[in-house]
This record gives structure tokens, C-alpha cells and sequence, in this order.
């Protein structure tokens, strides 16, 4: 009796929630009655069921209850993850049943009265429109409503539903769903069974894709899978709006009864009533019960006006007495048949109510599908429809049977088979995706790819535009946020047809005509066959029942292949005749795919070979980002090596990741264009300010001094401590020189840079090693160190986060991701994923990640769409506000990490400053630069060509930073940075950088700290007070506006830069001062990253700012430099070069280990300023273009003369001018070999006792040749002497031209 009352409680709570959902009291009771119910199950689960031995029983009935009340679902699950998938499930719904879009010809709408509702606004525009983009909009706008908005919490719901389903012992929530099929090989039964009818469904595509491309779409390829809104339904689950174009006989009769329909019944309550009597009425001639109560008083039927419901059609079962019909009921045909589907589950709960409560419910799920459809089958064929007066004889060309042509009886095979031939792998489709879900074999960062590849497999049908994996198509249908599962479908059409043919005989209607046209209304005998299989419910295994019922035992497509014979027959004719191909693309769908998971599978394997061993076995001897290379990069000081590093790691991801990003990027583009949004305000909509874009800018103007300060200072101690670079004072500084491959920190660099280098240096990294073991012990103790400083503050003990769930060391027998993350998996599980080693930048690290578990466990008791930072900005400052704090050498001292007698004083707090600064401002620049750039190239400011340009242009501009060696249009530098990799924005980074300050300061001034000592010395350790302001923050999640929470925190409601100045003001004013004593520039020139650029076959513009050009000829073995009459320089080939096969230049470099050509006349200092290049064309040296130049000491620039001047080629017919910045050059030319005539060049050039330019700056009129045959075969044949100093063999460089 409970059990009774507590599915028919469950019942009314839903209804009454479904029936008005904007109700919140209704809904708030459906989510209680849900939980309350699964208490009341596990209650009786863990008294008495599982405690009974059942299966010793000899009642087969008693053990068959029992053996169905051991499973209770999601009951199974502690009470707070129980609440917790309630109210998700709630969520979800909710979103779908009251999504709306705008109509495409007012796409910024008020969504509240002018919004367009699923059914039937939506749904009519679909098929009743042939417009390609209106199509398109409502298709992709649908899935912008629903499916995007559910991903998140679809996750969440998967991970209790996988919970649930180990706590009632199966592997995965894939066992539970399918543990009501009894039967161990279901999932591959449903496999055959759709390879079965496979070759009909192929048919049908083939002539549906062919139709299409032949009436209206001319421009979709003939073997192509087909757009999915292009089938007049939001899923393509059925394409019977097609019908019109896809008849095969247009002029013989068409099978809508629609407007018959629309003549015999209003489109109000009395109307659909009507329609209701009629479909009963079918029911009880054959004997079976009245149903008039179900679309009675209670039900609804039509959609109410002035309320929100669910209008997907559904039947319910409350008591043994009390049966609805919920349905938003239209008067055409389709909804005329879907009536007698829903009428079918009522006849079945009618038939099965004195049954043991445990047995109400369908012998499988596919067999309550099944019933009301088997009913229907022989309610649409047209000898019924004829019985009943909806469609009238033809006269002429009639079949035997019943009076239909052949053309019409193909044309009605047609209609049915676009429901229900083409709905078979749609309905496999929905389940076997989840099932992959559940059991993990789908990796849940690319749920889309998944979906877009298996629906390509399946259905032959792909998204109109481009998917990316913030979408969620599959939440789209309703069955997924509704947590119904859709296997019952896919059984039901293959079941339901097995069925009527059996009744089909027993009614003496088959075989004595053709399958199709069957119709055993009124067939008492068949009624009774039927009752027999609907009166047993799940008493009995359904392969048992269906045995007992028709003779077979299992499911067989044969029937449905027999009913749709003569239409594939036709089909198959019909495709010979037209000769058109059959099947489609399976790799189409990639084209419609993001494919993020490549670039991050790049990334992620990425490995290189150590400095000393470059020819190693990756597998066995490669070196990993985190921390391998990040080490050897920190540790060495060899520049050489740091190259080499920075260059191989760039090789082996940002290379390699060019071209994916590329496509990634233009998939993206097209998508926003057909959807007519901006990418980057989509990327930025998170903030929830217009005006964002330009407030970073700001924020970076403001620390831009401070910033060059830093940099001026640094490129000057840069220069002492190299000086055979000979950084130019102006110039940009070098990536690899500053300790970091990224150069997004310098706080490598901290001991060399210590502004007092004897006075304590801020590293505590030696301290920590004392401290901490290098092993897991060592390492949770420096989390519990962390944690430690957050739970004196009165804020949630973490130490479930680094636990035995988490990852904190790097594992040794596997690949992993090493950037460190902190994730939530729900409300009492956040697990910390991170390589950690014992230094200081680790430490810090963790006080970040920590900070991150802190928010999580923070908002946890937030509505569902609240549980995020207020900005993505928030979550990563909370970390960092903590740390600022945690790493004062106050506080250090107060924890043992310094001691107390250190000597600490003015000059300490200078080293410790600039090292703080050396990682919170050099970052900014660079945080600011990783998403300014992408922002550009998606809104297509930057030439996907010219991607490194770019790139090389930006840093230097904004970071001062240009690359160690020259980089061309085959590189992808900020690929090379995860984020990039991983398609994460880096603007929160930026954006945290800013507000940690901020936060900091205010929290200062709560404890007291700030304005008594200087902002830097503040330390909060303890202080409840800043803990409780800090907490109030951190609860509320995202479920105020950001600027509202920092308002309400700190009395700020917006981003300022003022703390984070006032913090490092000091070190400001020593830099300044310092400067001025030392008399070093600040600021840095913006082009000199042109010197780095390499570009493709069009054009060479790698010229570094100062240069010679010298004509050379090919004598035998011997290439002669000739300049004007001097005696001619001996040119050696390179052994070892850097190539581009994309452009002309081999470039070697001088390394000083004779592998290299060497400026050597007159250069006592082997100055490795020093290059040859060889231009090629196509990969086909020019030898008689050999280009030798040593770069001038100072940045003179040509003052006269013009580049028009320059003189042709002779044979060469084309021209290219590189000039200084006003378009000038000398118009002195130099002869060269044959006549040929190079340019023009400046005449002022000397050089220094060196043999270096320093005369001038030399912009080039350079004329670009093409290739001739009879230079093609020649080539440099000297080699690199062994003795490169060596210098007695060749003459003195000119001292001018």
C-alpha cells in the first residue's frame, strides 16, 4: 500500500509542476515529494530487501518482485547527492520546457512576449519553411537555448547518475538503464538489428539527399551526409515533412488527412476531444478497455493559455482509477496518430493496475512504447482511413485489396517510411551516445566531436554549421535533460511491427493481402490476443511474454523489412534509373567539429630531446614540459641551450599546431557569421560589462610605466652580465634570456637582479627543501602548510583536495597533464591535479590551487548556474590574495621559513619587491598580449597568413620581448602556451593579476595592517575578521553581478590598478632613480621584430636592421664576393643550416663552434652578428645571389635618396623596394656579375677597425628575381675551413663601395 501511495504522490507533484512551471511551489514540491519517495525506498531497501535471501525462494512471482525491488535506482544515493540530482534534473527541464528563441526577422526580441516556443512555433517554422538561413537560425538558436546552456550540469548529472548505479552494484548508469532488457547481449541484439535494416534506410537516404539536391539545394554534394535542418523536424528523428517533395508519385493520391481532419474537429477542447473519442473508439472494437477518463476533466490536452507547461506528449498513470493524457494537442495528422501512441500506454496501464505494484510497468520499456503504435499502423493505412470517411477511393488503377493504386500505395509507404524508417538509428543513436558517456568511453572535454562523429555514422547527417565543445546538440531533445532514457523507441519500432503482423494474422488480414495495407479494427480476436500480452505487465520476462504471445522470442526486423518491401524495391529502381551514389562521407563530420581535442592531444604528448642528447629516443629519453624542461630551462645558463629549448619546444607544439588552429579558427568564424555574433563579446560576455575591452586597456596603460621601469633595469643587467650580445640599449630583449620559456615570468632571474645583491635575497626555495621532502609526505605537508593559513582565518579546512583522490606528485607509469588544476566533482569531492616539486614558485602554486577548493567549497550550496567565480577572473585571484599575505617576509618569519635575525631592512624589502615583481607585473603584459591577439585574429584583424607576424609584432610592442632566433609563417609561437593549446581564455589571468591587489589592500585595511606599515609588509595570518569579509565574497558565487559582489566586499565596483602601484611604489622610485644614475633608456623599439620574421615565397622581408648585400659568381669550385673592384672574399658554404621549405632563405648561424659561416675579415672577436643567406626558389638554390652582411653597431638612419631609383634587374622583370620608414634610399646602384644591376644602397657606409657597420642604418632596394634555368643547376661548393681564425688567406673587408 506505501508504495502505491507513493508512486501516485510522485505523480500528482509532477503534474502539477509540468502542467504550470512557473510555479515555484510546485516545483518546489516536485523536487521534495521525488526526494522523499527514494528516502521512503532505500528505507524499505535497507530493512527489508536486503536482508532476504530471495533467490531461495520457490515462488517464481515472490522472487521476481524481489529481484526487482533489490535495484532502487537513484534512491541508492546519500541524501545530499540524492537533493542534489533532484534540483539538477529540475534545472534541466526546466531550461528546455521554457527555451525560446527570437524569430529570425527580429532576432534581438523580447524573448518574454515575443519568443517563439518549441510547439508549435518553432516546429511549423521547420517545416514550412525552404528558406536555407531562416533554417539554419532556428536550428542553431534552439541549441544556443537548450543544449549549451545544460552541458555543465549534464556532466554533474552523469557523475551522480554513475554513483547511483555502483551503489546498486552495476558498473556505470549504462547497467541500470539497461538492466530492464534482461538480457546480457541487448546492446549488440540492437546492433544487428539495425545493420539489418540498414540497407532499406540507406535507400531512403540516398533518395531523400538526391530530391533535396535536385529541388531545392543544387549546392549540397552528391555523397555528403545531409544538413540536419534541412528534414522539417528540429532533430531529424522524422522527415514526414518532406513528404511533399519526396512523394514519388506527386499527381497519385498523398496520404494527409490534415485538412480532412481540420473539417471534422475544431481546434478547441471540443474539437480535440473529438480526436481522443475517435482513437478510443479503435481500442474498445477490438475489445479493449474504455480510456475515456484519460483525456476526461483531469487530463490536458490542449495548451492552456497564460501558463508555462511541458508540452511533449505523455501518458500518466496515478492510481488504478485516475489516468491523464498530457499533450499540447494540434488537429492534424501527425498528432491524430501520436494520440493513439499515448492512448496505448493508457490501455497498458489500465490492463496491468490489479497487478502487484512491482509489475506495473511494460514487459520491457520498449514494449509500452510498442502498444499504442502497433494500434496505429493499422489505424493510418488507408483502408482504415477509407472505413472511417477521412480519405475517399480512387477510381481507375485500383489494387485488388482496397481499391489503391500502386503509384498511391508507394507514395503512403513513402509517408510512413519517413516516421518510422528513417526515426531507427536516430532512436539508437540518442542511447548508444549516453551509454558512452556513462561508461566512460566517450572522454567528456569532447562530448560534440562525439556526438557530430557518431550521428555522421549512424544517420548520415551533420550539423549545418560548425560545433564547438561548448556545445551540447544532444540536450537539445528533450528525452536527455528529462533523464528518459531512448532505447524504448528503438525497440519500439522494430517491436511494434513484429506485433502487427502477428495480429495482422490472427485478424486473417495477412497474408491474404500485402502486410501494409492490414487493418484489424473491430477484430475481437485480435483484441484478445493483445489483452493477454498488456494484462501480464513485467510479471514475466519479455522474451517469455512475446513467445507466448506470437511464437518468437526475440526481436526481428524481418517485419518491417516485409511492410516497406515494395518501397525499397521501388527505391532501389529508382537510384539505378537516376544513377545517383548510396551511402555518405564518414569523415565528413570533422569539417564540422572543432577540433580542440587534437590540438590538445598535441600538446599534451609534446616531448624533446635533452640539449646534450638531440637525436634521443622521444619515447624513451624525451623531456616533458612539467617540470623537465621548465627545470632545465630555470637551471641553465647556458644561452645555447636555452635556445635550443625554446626553439624545440616550440617545434614540437606550436608548429605542429598551427594548421588545426587555423581550421579551429575559421570553423569559428563561419559559425559566428551564419549565427551573427561577435566571437570575442561571446568570449567576453562572462564579465557582464561592455565596456570590458577597453577597461583592460586601461589597467594595462596604468602598470605600462612601472612595467618599462622594470624592463629598462633588467635589459641593463642583462647587458653587463652578456656583453658579447651587445644588447642595444633601445632594442627589445631576447625570450630565451629570461629564465622562463614562456617569458611570462622573470622571477628566475631574481638572484642576478637583486637591486642590493648582499642583502638577504628573497628565495625561499632551500628553506622549503630543508623543510619538505622531495616525496608524497613532504608534499602534503606543504599543502597541509598552505591549508593551514586558510583555516586561521576561519575558512573551510582543503585537506580532502590534496588527499588520496587528488594528484600532487607526477606518476611515474603513465603520461599525464602536469598544469596544475583544481577541479570540483561535486559538493564534498575537489581534488587538486598537480606535478608539484619543493621550490618557492611551487609554493605560491599551491596557495593558488588551494584558493580555487576554497571557492568551490565556498558557493557550494549555490543554485546549480550560481556555482562559479563572479568573474572567471575571481577564481583565480582568491589563491593569489591569500599568498600575498602568506609570502611577506613577516610572515615567513612567523613560521620559521626566515629567521628573525636575517637582517632584514630597506634593501631586503627592495629584493623582496623586485622579486614579487618580477613575477605579478611582467605577467601583465603578457596575460594581456595571449588574448589581444586571439581577440584580433578571430575578429579577423590579423591575416591567418601572417599568424607569426603578428604574434612577433604584438610582443614586441607590448612586452619588449622579441624571439632568440628568426621564426616564419610555419611557426605558431603562442601555441606553445598551454592556454592556447587548450582553447582557455587568458584574460582571467589578466584580469586576477589586477583584482588580487585590490582585494589585498582592502582586506589590509580590515585587519588593521594598512596604513600603519607599508602595503608590502601587510600580513592578515589569523584574522577572523578579514576571513568573514573574504567569505562573504566567496559564497555568493556568480549569483550577483561581479561589480555589485566587489562592491558590496571592498566598496569598489570596478577594476583599479591604484593598489598594485601603490603596492611596488618603492621599487618604483628605485628604479627611476637608479636609471637616471646609470644612465640606461627605458621603453624599447617597435620594430625590430621585423629582424625575426621569415616570410613565405612571396616575399623576403628577413633583413635585420643593418646589412650588406654583395653580388657573388660561380667560378668552378670557388664562389667570389665582389664589391666594386675590390679583391674577392671567399664564400663556404654552411654544414649545418636552418631551412624553410616555405620560403628562399637557408640562414646559417655563427656559434662559434666551426659549424657556421663567420664574418671573419677584420673581426678579431668572432662577433656572432655575422650570417649568410642563400636565396632559394622552390627549394632551388640562386647561387648567384649569395647574401653575406654583418649588422651595424648603432641605428643611423638613410637621409637621402629614393627607392623609386632602383635600377631593374636586367632580364628580371619584377621589383620590391625596403626602405627606411620615409621611403628612402640612395640612389647610387652596384654593378654586379653580367651586367645585372642588385639596387640601390646608401653611400655612406663605413666600417670600424672591427669590420662592423656603424656608418649607417642600410635599407634595401631590393629587387626580387625569378628563378632562371641556367642558374638552377649551380651551387656554393666551398666548405667551412677547420680553422676559422684563421685569417691570412683573405683580404680586409672594404672600407666603402
Amino acid at each position: 500500500m506505501q508504495a502505491s501511495f507513493w508512486v501516485t504522490r510522485n505523480s500528482v507533484a509532477d503534474w502539477d509542476y509540468e502542467t504550470d512551471l512557473k510555479n515555484d511551489t510546485a516545483r518546489n514540491t516536485s523536487e521534495q515529494v521525488s526526494i522523499e519517495g527514494a528516502i521512503f525506498h532505500k528505507k524499505v531497501w535497507n530493512t527489508v530487501i536486503k536482508n532476504v535471501d530471495y533467490k531461495s525462494f520457490k515462488s517464481e512471482g515472490l522472487k521476481r518482485q524481489l529481484e526487482k525491488l533489490s535495484v532502487i535506482g537513484l534512491a541508492a544515493l546519500p541524501e545530499d547527492k540524492l537533493m542534489e540530482h533532484t534540483k539538477i534534473s529540475s534545472e534541466m527541464t526546466d531550461i528546455y520546457s521554457t527555451a525560446k528563441i527570437c524569430p529570425y526577422k527580429k532576432q534581438s526580441c523580447d524573448l518574454e512576449t515575443e519568443g517563439l516556443d518549441l510547439d508549435p512555433e518553432i516546429q511549423e517554422l521547420l517545416f514550412k519553411s525552404h528558406d536555407y538561413d531562416e533554417l539554419v537560425y532556428a536550428w542553431t538558436a534552439w541549441r544556443n537555448a537548450t543544449g549549451r546552456k545544460l552541458r555543465k550540469m549534464y556532466n554533474r548529472y552523469v557523475d551522480l547518475g554513475n554513483d547511483a548505479a555502483k551503489l546498486n552494484d552495476f558498473d556505470s548508469l549504462k547497467g541500470l538503464w539497461l538492466r530492464d532488457y534482461e538480457s546480457p547481449t541487448f546492446q549488440k541484439d540492437c546492433e544487428e538489428l539495425l545493420s539489418q535494416v540498414k540497407p532499406l534506410y540507406d535507400e531512403l537516404h540516398a533518395y531523400t539527399r538526391y530530391k533535396l539536391r535536385e529541388k531545392r539545394y543544387p549546392e549540397m554534394k552528391p555523397e555528403d551526409p545531409i544538413p540536419a535542418h534541412l528534414f522539417g523536424n528540429m532533430w531529424a528523428q522524422s522527415w514526414e515533412h518532406l513528404n511533399d517533395l519526396l512523394a514519388p508519385f506527386p499527381d497519385a493520391s498523398m496520404f494527409d488527412v490534415s485538412e480532412e481532419l481540420g473539417k471534422r474537429y475544431k481546434p478547441d477542447l471540443e474539437g480535440v476531444t473529438g480526436m481522443f473519442e475517435t482513437a478510443n473508439e479503435f481500442f474498445v472494437s477490438m475489445g479493449l478497455i474504455n480510456m475515456s477518463v484519460a483525456f476526461g476533466n483531469k487530463a490536458l490536452i490542449v495548451k492552456p493559455k497564460g501558463k508555462e507547461v511541458v508540452c511533449h506528449a505523455s501518458a500518466w498513470d496515478f492510481s488504478k482509477e485516475d489516468f491523464r493524457v498530457k499533450m499540447c494537442t494540434k488537429v492534424n495528422q501527425e498528432d491524430f496518430i501520436t494520440i493513439h501512441h499515448e492512448l496505448g500506454h493508457i490501455q497498458y496501464y489500465m490492463s496491468y493496475r490489479n497487478l502487484p505494484v512491482t509489475f506495473r510497468e511494460g514487459a520491457n520499456p520498449g514494449f509500452h512504447e510498442a502498444i499504442g503504435d502497433v494500434i496505429a499502423l493499422s489505424v493510418g493505412s488507408p483502408k482504415h482511413m477509407e472505413t472511417i470517411g477521412l480519405i475517399h477511393n480512387e477510381v481507375g488503377g485500383t489494387t485488388a485489396a482496397a481499391g489503391i493504386s500502386k503509384e498511391s500505395t508507394i507514395n503512403y509507404l513513402m509517408q510512413v517510411g519517413l516516421q518510422k524508417i528513417a526515426f531507427l538509428p536516430f532512436a539508437y543513436l540518442i542511447d548508444a551516445y549516453r551509454w558512452k558517456m556513462f561508461d566512460g568511453s566517450i572522454d567528456r572535454s569532447n562530448l560534440t566531436y562525439f556526438w557530430v562523429k557518431m550521428r555522421s555514422e549512424f544517420q548520415g547527417v551533420i550539423p549545418p554549421v560548425i560545433r564547438d565543445e561548448m556545445d551540447f546538440d544532444a540536450g537539445s531533445k528533450y528525452h536527455v535533460p528529462d533523464d528518459t532514457p531512448y532505447i524504448a523507441y528503438f525497440v519500439s519500432h522494430i517491436l511494434q511491427f513484429q506485433l502487427y503482423k502477428a495480429l495482422c494474422i490472427t485478424a486473417k488480414e495477412y497474408p491474404a493481402q500485402p502486410l501494409h495495407e492490414c487493418d484489424f479494427y473491430r477484430n475481437q480476436d485480435a483484441g484478445a490476443q493483445l489483452k493477454k500480452l498488456l494484462e501480464a505487465g513485467s510479471s514475466k520476462n519479455w522474451q517469455v511474454l512475446l513467445e507466448e504471445t506470437i511464437g518468437q522470442n526475440k526481436m526481428d526486423a524481418s517485419a518491417i523489412l516485409e511492410y516497406f518491401a515494395p518501397l525499397h524495391n521501388y527505391l532501389k529502381e529508382y537510384r539505378a534509373k537516376m544513377n545517383y551514389p548510396i551511402g555518405w562521407s564518414k569523415d565528413a563530420f570533422e569539417a564540422m567539429v572543432l577540433l580542440c581535442m587534437k590540438m590538445t592531444q598535441i600538446f599534451n604528448s609534446a616531448k624533446i630531446c635533452p640539449f646534450n642528447n638531440q637525436s634521443c629516443d622521444l619515447e624513451k629519453d624525451g623531456l616533458t614540459l612539467e617540470p623537465a624542461i621548465h627545470l632545465a630551462y630555470e637551471k641553465s645558463q647556458d644561452l645555447e641551450e636555452r635556445k635550443y629549448l625554446w626553439t624545440a619546444w616550440r617545434n614540437a607544439t606550436g608548429r605542429k599546431l598551427r594548421e588545426p588552429y587555423i581550421q579551429c579558427v575559421d570553423i569559428i568564424m563561419e559559425s559566428a557569421k551564419l549565427d551573427n555574433y561577435s566571437i570575442t563579446d561571446r568570449l567576453l560576455e562572462s564579465y557582464e560589462c561592455p565596456t570590458f575591452r577597453k577597461d583592460i586597456e586601461r589597467l594595462y596603460s596604468q602598470v605600462r610605466p612601472l612595467y618599462e621601469e622594470i624592463h629598462g633595469y633588467v635589459r641593463y643587467k642583462l647587458g653587463e652580465k652578456y656583453p658579447k650580445l651587445k644588447l642595444q640599449p633601445h632594442d627589445p630583449i631576447p625570450a630565451h634570456l629570461l629564465g622562463n620559456i614562456y617569458a611570462e615570468s622573470w622571477s628566475d632571474l631574481s638572484p642576478f637582479l637583486s637591486p642590493f645583491p648582499n642583502a638577504p635575497p628573497f628565495d625561499i626555495t632551500e628553506q622549503l627543501k630543508k623543510k619538505f621532502t622531495p616525496d608524497l609526505k613532504g608534499i602534503t605537508e606543504m599543502f597541509d602548510f598552505a591549508n593551514e593559513f586558510y583555516i586561521s582565518m576561519g575558512f573551510l579546512n582543503m585537506s580532502s583536495a590534496y588527499g588520496p583522490n587528488a594528484m600532487i606528485m607526477k606518476p611515474t607509469d603513465r603520461e599525464v597533464d602536469c598544469h596544475p588544476q583544481s577541479k570540483s566533482m561535486s559538493k564534498e569531492d575537489h581534488r587538486i591535479s598537480m606535478c608539484t616539486t619543493i621550490n618557492q614558485v611551487d609554493f605560491l602554486t599551491i596557495f593558488h590551487e588551494l584558493g580555487h577548493i576554497q571557492y568551490y567549497m565556498s558557493y557550494r550550496n549555490q543554485p546549480y548556474l550560481f556555482r562559479n567565480g563572479a568573474n572567471p577572473g575571481f577564481h583565480e585571484a582568491i589563491g593569489d590574495v591569500i599568498s600575498l599575505s602568506a609570502v611577506t617576509p613577516r610572515h615567513l618569519a612567523k613560521v620559521g621559513l626566515v629567521t628573525e635575525n636575517t637582517g632584514w631592512s630597506n634593501e631586503s624589502d627592495l629584493n623582496y619587491l623586485m622579486t614579487m615583481a618580477l613575477e605579478k607585473i611582467v605577467v601583465i603584459p603578457f596575460s594581456y598580449l595571449v588574448d589581444t591577439y586571439r581577440w584580433k585574429v578571430f575578429d579577423g584583424e590579423i591575416d591567418k597568413r601572417n599568424l607569426t607576424y603578428a604574434w612577433l609584432k604584438m610582443r614586441n610592442e607590448l612586452q619588449g620581448v622579441v624571439p632568440p632566433i628568426v621564426r616564419d609563417e610555419k611557426d605558431f609561437d603562442p601555441g606553445a602556451k598551454y592556454h592556447v593549446a587548450q582553447d582557455m581564455p587568458f584574460t582571467p589571468y589578466f584580469v586576477s593579476h589586477i583584482l588580487e591587489f585590490q582585494l589585498f589592500k582592502a582586506f589590509c585595511e580590515t585587519a588593521n595592517e594598512y596604513p600603519a606599515q607599508p602595503l608590502y609588509q601587510c600580513d592578515f595570518y589569523g584574522n577572523k575578521e578579514v576571513g568573514a569579509q573574504f567569505r562573504t565574497l566567496l559564497e555568493a558565487g556568480s549569483s550577483k553581478q561581479w561589480q555589485v559582489l566587489l562592491n558590496e566586499t571592498i566598496g569598489e565596483s570596478k577594476l583599479d590598478a591604484g593598489p598594485i602601484l601603490e603596492y611596488f611604489a618603492p621599487l618604483y622610485e628605485y628604479l627611476k632613480g637608479y636609471r637616471v644614475k646609470m644612465n640606461y633608456p627605458i621603453g624599447w623599439r617597435n620594430d625590430v621584430f621585423e629582424d625575426f620574421v621569415r616570410h613565405g615565397q612571396e616575399h623576403l622581408s628577413y633583413y635585420p636592421h643593418s646589412f650588406l648585400i654583395i653580388t657573388t659568381l660561380i667560378l668552378g669550385e670557388q664562389a667570389l664576393l665582389t664589391v666594386k673592384g675590390q679583391t674577392p672574399l671567399m664564400c663556404w658554404e654552411c654544414e649545418t643550416a636552418d631551412t624553410t621549405d616555405a620560403g628562399y632563405i637557408h640562414q646559417c648561424h655563427n656559434d662559434n663552434k666551426g659549424k657556421s659561416v663567420m664574418c671573419t675579415a677584420n673581426d678579431p672577436n668572432d662577433n656572432p652578428m655575422c650570417y649568410l643567406q642563400e636565396l632559394r626558389h622552390k627549394g632551388t638554390p640562386v647561387v648567384a645571389k649569395v647574401l653575406r652582411y654583418c649588422r651595424a653597431k648603432n641605428d643611423a638612419t638613410v637621409k637621402s635618396g629614393t627607392c623609386s631609383s632602383a635600377q631593374p634587374f636586367g632580364p628580371y622583370e619584377s621589383q620590391e623596394c625596403f626602405c627606411n620608414d620615409k621611403g628612402n634610399c640612395n640612389e647610387g646602384a652596384i654593378a654586379g656579375v653580367g651586367g645585372i644591376n642588385w639596387g640601390s644602397y646608401p653611400s655612406n657606409i663605413s666600417t670600424s677597425e672591427e669590420g662592423i657597420f656603424s656608418g649607417g642604418k642600410i635599407h634595401i632596394c631590393f629587387i626580387a628575381p625569378e628563378l632562371k634555368k641556367e642558374l638552377s643547376q649551380q651551387k656554393c661548393l666551398g666548405k667551412t675551413p677547420n680553422n676559422l681564425k684563421t685569417r691570412s688567406a683573405l683580404p680586409p673587408f672594404p672600407n666603402s663601395f
